[in-house]
């Protein structure tokens, strides 16, 4: 099962309920900076459980209608399922 949510922009973005065996696909704009992008699934605690993403680039997602496209399929950094649970994505862009 494949679930999408719009974030306006990177930040915040609650993946409330996800069961382990969904993936999840999420849109984000980025704010008025170029630079690299770095993009994480957090834990409700603020731990970090896997990053999507360190020192990326544009090109380096899939670019769609209402921004660019991310997914998560539910695993943390060491490729095992995460329980079932509130989750949320955050990002930060860093100039060149």
């Amino acid at each position: 099962m494949r679930k999408s949510w719009l974030l306006g922009a990177i930040g915040g973005l609650v993946l409330a309920g996800i069961s382990p065996a969904e993936e999840v696909r999420f849109a984000f704009a980025l704010p008025e900076r170029e630079g690299r992008i770095s993009l994480g699934i957090f834990d409700e605690s603020g731990r970090l459980v896997r990053a999507l993403a360190v020192g990326a680039t544009e090109r380096d997602f899939v670019i769609g209608l209402n921004g660019l496209i991310a997914a998560w399929d539910g695993t943390n950094a060491a490729g095992e399922k995460a329980p079932a649970g509130a989750y949320f994505a955050r990002g930060y862009v860093v100039g060149d």
